[in-house]
């Protein structure tokens, strides 16, 4: 019998994050949703650059990034993705 790729086995998404990469996912899944400003407040790394972390997993597609148009200002919400939720 041959499988193709639909029956490989999936690798697990999380693999090779950091514990600080893993803590950005579990807050913005526990927020539903958050905008970029608002990441660092509740991580409590207020004068940290979250700029790498938040590239490397959107990336790798760990998060979704949707701008949005509030009062003529465009800022990108942060949010993770249903499969990623249920793995953490």
């Amino acid at each position: 019998m041959w499988f193709g790729k639909a029956d490989a086995v999936k690798e697990n998404p999380l693999e090779g994050l950091t514990e600080n990469e893993i803590a950005i996912l579990r807050t913005l899944k526990r927020a539903g949703a958050l905008l970029e400003p608002e990441l660092p407040l509740k991580l409590d790394r207020i004068s940290d650059d979250l700029t790498p972390e938040l590239r490397k997993l959107r990336d790798r597609k760990l998060v979704e990034v949707r701008t949005v148009e509030h009062y003529g200002e465009k800022m990108d919400i942060y949010l993770t993705s249903r499969e990623i939720d249920r793995l953490l």
